[in-house]
């Protein structure tokens, strides 16, 4: 009983570490930059395509917690502000190695 408690532990652990060193790092703080260059350049320069920002917004949101001022409509959350980018850019300092790059999802993720 002992001996399988032990292999289950181990099985368990290898598991573990397997998904810990698929998580990339350092894709998903450049995409969260990114994101966040991609807002501020909207906010910046008033003839910018907007169709990104509302997905953009809401991937940050859902990751930092952290809501956009930006009223949003039907299409979305079109125009968060600089206050949104100063708070979502302070939470990446806090938050940066612990964002985790989904390849699956295309996505960044906040791992514990």
């Amino acid at each position: 009983m002992r001996i399988k408690i032990l292999v289950l532990t181990i099985l368990f652990s290898l598991t573990n570490i397997s998904c810990k060193a698929q998580c990339n790092n350092e894709l998903a703080i450049k995409q969260f930059e990114n994101d966040l260059d991609g807002i501020t350049h909207s906010i910046k320069d008033s003839n910018v395509n907007l169709k990104d920002i509302p997905s953009i917004v809401e991937r940050i949101e859902s990751v930092s917690l952290i809501e956009s001022e930006s009223d949003g409509n039907y299409l979305g959350k079109l125009h968060p502000t600089m206050s949104d980018v100063i708070k979502w850019k302070n939470w990446l300092k806090d938050h940066r190695a612990k964002l985790c790059w989904d390849e699956k999802k295309n996505l960044y993720l906040l791992i514990e």
